[in-house]
C-alpha cells in the first residue's frame, strides 16, 4: 500500500457517499442539516460535506456553515 503524500491532502476534498461508494447527488444516507437556502429562499434540507460546506438538495446551492 502507498502512503498519500501531505502535501497533496492539503487539496483534497470529500464528499459523502452512498453505500456503494458513489456519490450520485441524491444521498439520503448522507448527514443532512435544515437550512435557510439564500437562492430557494426558504429552509431546505442541506447535505454535510467537508470543510464546512453544505449543498441545497433543492437547487444544489454551496454554502459554509
Amino acid at each position: 500500500m502507498n502512503n498519500i503524500n501531505e502535501e497533496k491532502l492539503e487539496y483534497a476534498t470529500g464528499v459523502a457517499t452512498n453505500n456503494k461508494g458513489n456519490n450520485n447527488g441524491n444521498n439520503k444516507s448522507a448527514e443532512t442539516k435544515r437550512i435557510m437556502c439564500p437562492k430557494c429562499g426558504e429552509e431546505r434540507d442541506f447535505l454535510l460535506g467537508s470543510g464546512g460546506r453544505a449543498y441545497c438538495t433543492t437547487c444544489r446551492e454551496q454554502i459554509f456553515i
